[in-house]
């Protein structure tokens, strides 16, 4: 299976071992924090940034090449994976003692960075002297490469600079550490293009090229002229992959009533548990428990409203008002917890406060993605009710909420089917058109 979305299986195990790397520091660092004094909650916040942006950066050669057909050389993931791997122990586990590994990490780091750049401006420089009947000039890209990298590499380290200082981890005099840092990397970079350049004029460089399979017989052909076996497999464990991954998603979200009932749940376990936090707290912290305790009453009953139109088939106006309502106290529910997370933390109430601060970023999550989402078509009342009487001796009866779906039946799962993530089935149109559309979910 791995070898059906990575192309090769050493890269998926090579992903598998960095990402769970990552995710089991940031399990250790949390549990660090409960267990030992001291250190602050900005911190841990500011890591899980950091895991974040490392995963996010790991796994987007996976999704570019399973997603666009497009040849990702597996030296670029593998690099990608084990540096973020080698600058979380070097840069916050471990603490050198001599300079050698100051300079290693940025180098390997350089090297990296510098490969990536070097496959994405080659491939493109031939592809337009393709087009010309032209070579592209190895010296040309090579001196893009070494100046792209370096402001990449800038912008990388400023990006985790900015988020140290929003939550407080480093000064803004630290930021000269960052830069010194950052060019640091500029010697494993020259050392790149310099091998880069060399290969590009032995006509080797082809095998940094990023290439489109989407005709994949041809595909396989040129890398077996090119005598290229990696990418030969790569490709065609990729094409002969007849997995169904849109229906294995359609299954997934199939559930969304139980993510929304756990989601409930914890909300409820959040209010008790701010209810015996805050209760002492005199006027402020009865009206927190209030708007917190009417916030989690009213989505409760959108959720269950919402239940009750899509298992008839018929979304309407007035769930689109009450999903508009939902979402404004979502909005005051979010500054809500973001000031009892505060406000716990200023108490010395760590578990108070990271139960706070996660809830927080949930909730900021579901409501970027309801305001950016697809746009949601709700017919009115009337129109509802109309179309039901009309098509009521026409249309198959509603299937259940977990049964196989058939083509153009107005069941719920269809419409869950079609949405985007956790608790959504606001598209209107795919309630009758099954899952011949993709529509947009609605989180929590």
């Amino acid at each position: 299976m791995l070898e059906k979305i990575f192309g090769k299986k050493s890269t998926g195990v090579v992903y598998i071992l960095c990402a769970a790397f990552l995710l089991l520091m940031l399990a250790g660092s949390a549990v660090l924090y409960f267990t030992r004094e001291g250190g602050s909650l900005f911190t841990l916040v500011g890591y899980a940034a950091y895991t974040a942006i490392e995963l996010v950066l790991i796994s987007l050669p996976v999704f570019v090449q399973k997603k666009w057909r497009l040849y990702i050389p597996p030296a670029i993931e593998i690099g990608i994976c084990l540096y973020a791997v080698l600058f979380l122990t070097g840069s916050l586990y471990y603490d050198p003692k001599t300079d050698i590994q100051v300079s290693v990490t940025p180098f390997v780091g350089g090297f990296v960075f510098a490969m990536t750049v070097f496959s994405i401006l080659y491939s493109v420089s031939s592809l337009r002297a393709e087009k010309k009947s032209r070579r592209p000039s190895p010296l040309r890209v090579s001196v893009m490469t070494f100046f792209a990298t370096e402001l990449l590499v800038a912008v990388f380290y400023l990006t985790i600079y900015l988020i140290g200082l929003a939550v407080r981890a480093v000064t803004p005099g630290d930021i000269t550490e960052f830069l010194t840092y950052s060019t640091a990397h500029q010697g494993g970079n020259f050392v790149f293009c310099v091998i880069g350049y060399f290969t590009a004029r032995s006509r080797r460089a082809e095998r940094y090229k990023i290439r489109s399979f989407k005709d994949a017989d041809a595909a396989e052909l040129d890398a077996l002229k090119e005598k290229d076996r990696t990418q030969y497999t790569v490709i065609k464990n990729i094409s002969e992959d007849d997995t169904d991954y849109r229906k294995l998603m359609r299954r997934a979200k199939a559930n969304f009533f139980v993510g929304r009932i756990v989601y409930l749940a914890v909300y409820a376990v959040y209010l008790v548990h701010t209810c015996i936090t805050f209760a002492s707290r005199g006027r402020l912290g009865i009206l927190i428990i209030v708007c917190l305790a009417a916030g989690f009453a009213l989505t409760a009953l959108v959720y269950v409203y919402e239940y009750y139109l899509f298992r008839k088939g018929s979304p309407n106006q007035r769930l689109r008002r009450l999903k508009i309502g939902k979402a404004a106290v979502r909005v005051y529910s979010l500054f809500l917890i973001i000031a009892a997370s505060f406000a716990a933390d200023a108490g010395n109430a760590p578990l108070s406060s990271l139960f706070s601060a996660g809830m927080a970023v949930f909730n900021l999550c579901v409501l970027f993605y309801n305001l950016f989402g697809k746009p949601r078509k709700y017919p009115s009342v009337r129109n509802t009710a109309q179309t039901a009487e009309s098509g009521k001796d026409e249309e198959a009866p509603l299937l259940p909420l977990y049964t196989a779906e058939a083509e153009g039946t107005p069941s719920l799962q269809s419409g869950v089917s079609d949405g985007g993530s956790i608790g959504d089935t606001d598209d209107a149109d795919s309630t009758s058109r099954g899952d011949a559309d993709g529509g947009s979910g609605d989180a929590p």
